[in-house]
């Protein structure tokens, strides 16, 4: 047989095998890190957690921790618990199925709200002041709410360590070439001289989950920001803005055992 035949051949073969297993399941807000699993690309915010309280017919025991959240996060989150006639936010029909039938967005007074916080305030803000028994709810009912909606069955899980020192890729915002901040730790610093509150936010608190550039694989705020639950209780990863950046490196973990102002989390998705 000539060898172009063969090599067309082969091509051929490769494709339909392709074709038979099928196109990687791909799900909305998440990207492949290995043949198996998929990870959000973000920690989790506080808009989806506002979504999954509502989907959750505002089941009280969802809410974070008061006493370790900011000002404006305690507000709104008092606003959600009156469930309707809200101040700051409104509930509306939710049009992407792997977030629930609901989701909660701001009304006209949350921008006075944010403009009057001396920090930077927004929805994108990771959620945090949640305990690691709220995490594995919520990474249940994600579960449930993708399976609800697709043949392919899932687990969502928090990562695992191991999972971690494979992603985090150690970037250090210190580094005498970086002409710009990369990542919300304690020793970051405003550039801007104050005229960008959320660049003066750094190193102070919370900032959005996509502040800074993503890792290759496509991956925001794996270090600093809010550090990350891990599947195992009381090990966290990725350090936040009250840890340096050293601190951040998939070599070094944080110690937690309640809900923390700074610790927030993602999941991952397994996909067979």
């Amino acid at each position: 047989m000539p060898k172009a035949s063969l090599t067309l051949l082969l091509a051929c073969a490769l494709a339909a095998n392709c074709f038979a297993q099928g196109k990687p399941l791909k799900i909305f807000g998440t990207v492949r890190i290995d043949s198996a699993t998929l990870m959000e690309e973000t920690e989790v915010s506080l808009k989806e957690w506002m979504g999954f309280i509502v989907n959750n017919n505002f089941d009280e025991s969802l809410y974070p921790d008061s006493t370790c959240i900011a000002s404006s996060t305690k507000l709104v989150f008092n606003d959600l618990r009156r469930k309707k006639d809200f101040q700051y936010l409104k509930v509306t029909k939710n049009w992407l199925k792997y977030f629930g039938d609901k989701e909660v967005e701001t009304a006209k007074d949350f921008n006075k709200l944010a403009e009057t916080d001396p920090n930077y305030f927004s929805l994108k803000l990771p959620v945090t002041g949640i305990t690691y028994e709220q995490a594995q709810k919520f990474c249940k009912w994600k579960e449930d709410v993708i399976n609800q909606n697709q043949k392919d069955k899932i687990t969502v899980s928090l990562p695992s360590i191991e999972i971690y020192k494979k992603v985090i890729t150690n970037i250090d915002t210190l580094s005498k070439n970086c002409k710009c901040l990369v990542l919300n730790c304690s020793t970051a610093r405003d550039k801007t001289g104050g005229k960008d509150k959320q660049s003066a936010t750094q190193g102070k608190g919370l900032e959005s989950v996509i502040s800074y550039f993503p890792t290759s694989l496509g991956l925001y705020g794996l270090q600093g920001n809010a550090a990350e639950m891990t599947s195992t209780f009381g090990i966290a990863m990725g350090g936040s803005f009250r840890q340096t950046a050293r601190e951040s490196y998939n070599d070094r973990s944080q110690k937690y055992n309640k809900a923390e102002g700074w610790l927030g989390f993602r999941y991952i998705i397994i996909t067979k």
